[in-house]
C-alpha cells in the first residue's frame, strides 16, 4: 500500500514539474514568454519545418490568433510573426521588454548593421490572455520601420483585427472567411 502511495506522489510531483516547465505558464512574465516564443519560432523557421512552426504557434497563440496570423502572412506576403521572410541573424537581434502592464511585452529586432546602409526595425507588441492556466498571445501588433541610409524612417503598421476579441461576432467570422476565400481563389 505504501508503495502505491509513493508512486502516486511521484506521479503528482512529475506532473507539477512538467506543468511548471511549460513555456507559457501563468507564473512566467510576459517578457519571458515573448522571448521564448520568438526563440522557438526562429529555430523552427531555420529548419523550415512547417509542422514545427505550426506547433510553436499553437503552443503560444490562441487558435484565433494562429488563424489570423496565417491570413496576415498571406496579405503581407511575408511571415507575419517576423515581418519578413529573411530571418537570418534575427535571433541575435532579439530583445524583449515590458509592455504597458504585466499582460503585455514588446519584442524588438533592430537589424542595424553599419552606418549609411538601409535596415529595418521590427517592433512587436504582444498581449497575453490567460486560458486554462497558460498564457497565450491574442494580440500581435507589429510596426516595421524601414530606415534608409540617411536614417529617415517609414513606418508600416499591422494590427490585430480579430484574435483579441473575447468573442467573434458573425461579422468577424464572415470577414475572416472572406479573406481566407480570397487567398484560396488566388492560389487556384
Amino acid at each position: 500500500m505504501k508503495y502505491f502511495k509513493f508512486l502516486k506522489l511521484i506521479a503528482i510531483v512529475s506532473t507539477l514539474m512538467l506543468v511548471s516547465c511549460a513555456p507559457n505558464t501563468l507564473n512566467k512574465k510576459a517578457t519571458e514568454i515573448a522571448k521564448s516564443f520568438y526563440t522557438d519560432y526562429l529555430k523552427a523557421c531555420k529548419g523550415q519545418n512547417t509542422d514545427k512552426i505550426l506547433k510553436v504557434k499553437k503552443t503560444y497563440m490562441t487558435n484565433v490568433m494562429v488563424e489570423e496570423i496565417n491570413l496576415r502572412s498571406k496579405q503581407m506576403e511575408v511571415d507575419a510573426v517576423l515581418g519578413t521572410n529573411d530571418f537570418n541573424g534575427m535571433i541575435n537581434k532579439l530583445s524583449s521588454s515590458d509592455g504597458e502592464n504585466d499582460e503585455w511585452a514588446v519584442v524588438t529586432f533592430d537589424m542595424f548593421e553599419e552606418e549609411e546602409k538601409p535596415y529595418n526595425i521590427y517592433e512587436i507588441k504582444l498581449h497575453f490572455k490567460d486560458v486554462d492556466n497558460k498564457r497565450f498571445i491574442d494580440t500581435l501588433d507589429m510596426n516595421i520601420y524601414d530606415v534608409d541610409k540617411d536614417g529617415d524612417k517609414v513606418k508600416n503598421e499591422f494590427n490585430t483585427r480579430w484574435a483579441n476579441k473575447d468573442e467573434l461576432s458573425d461579422t468577424d467570422k464572415q470577414e475572416m472567411e472572406n479573406v481566407k476565400k480570397y487567398f484560396e481563389d488566388l492560389e487556384s
